[in-house]
């Protein structure tokens, strides 16, 4: 593909992206419009201001080219317009009660005693609707028997729980 060059309007808020292709008729270049480029798009999300013309295409080399463009060229004041919306929206969520960051502690805590409170309703559940707990609900009690010792192996391994040196692991059905 032809280089891609950047024809930037004075005062302007994008850039025209466009492309010097030889015409062998005449004998000379000329200017190929491939699209625009709004000055104000976020260089980490590139098609968003990004407008090609219908027929053209950019390849990987040319978006890489254009990431580091908006990077030196790109409007100061849009970067702080993202930055200000974004801790606005972290703000609001945390005054919601809406918890961005959550104690993974906490969490599963929680949905343990969730789980232990509902076990029963759903053996129930299952019993009424003419399944045997012991074949649907068991399979996914021993997937979560094999995550807990996942977790007891991860604490054991950065020294928040006892290693122990006898006896062998659980089996499923001693868990």
């Amino acid at each position: 593909m032809q280089n891609l060059c950047f024809k930037p309007r004075p005062g302007g808020k994008s850039v025209q992206l466009v492309r010097h292709v030889y015409d062998s008729s005449t004998k000379r270049s000329r200017t190929v419009t491939v699209g625009t480029l709004d000055l104000r798009a976020d260089p980490a999300n590139v098609p968003e201001g990004l407008a090609l013309r219908e027929g053209s295409t950019l390849d990987d080399n040319e978006h890489k080219k254009i990431i580091a463009y908006l990077l030196a060229h790109a409007d100061p004041a849009s970067c702080q317009k993202r930055d200000a919306l974004a801790a606005r929206i972290r703000q609001e969520l945390r005054s919601n009660n809406c918890a961005v960051e959550v104690n993974p502690f906490d969490q599963c805590a929680n949905d343990i005693v969730a789980l232990t409170v509902a076990l029963p309703s759903l053996a129930n559940d299952a019993r009424a609707s003419g399944e045997d707990p012991w074949l649907t609900l068991r399979p996914r009690y021993l997937e979560l028997a094999e995550n807990w010792k996942a977790l007891v192996m991860a604490a054991q391994a950065t020294g928040i729980a006892k290693q122990y040196k006898r006896g062998g692991a659980s089996t499923a059905d001693e868990i």
